[in-house]
C-alpha cells in the first residue's frame, strides 16, 4: 500500500487554511510535513490531514482529491 502525499497548496485547500498556516503548524510540530528529497518541498500525508482534521474539528473540504 502506497502513502498518498499532497503538496502544501492541496493540503491547505483540503483543510480550508492558508499555506502559511500549514508552514506555521509544521514549524511548531502540530502537523509535520515530510520533505521531497529532490527539492525539499513540504508534502503532507493524506492520512495525517484526515487525523488532524478530526482532532481539531476541521471539515475536510475536498474528498475527491484525497480518495
Amino acid at each position: 500500500m502506497s502513502v498518498k502525499l499532497v503538496t502544501i497548496g492541496i493540503a491547505a485547500h483540503i483543510l480550508g487554511v492558508n499555506n502559511d498556516t500549514l508552514r506555521h503548524w509544521d514549524n511548531q510540530g502540530k502537523l509535520v510535513a515530510t520533505r521531497d528529497k529532490q527539492n525539499n518541498y513540504r508534502l503532507y500525508r493524506v492520512s495525517d490531514l484526515r487525523a488532524f482534521a478530526r482532532r481539531h474539528g476541521l471539515k475536510v473540504k475536498t474528498r475527491r482529491i484525497i480518495d
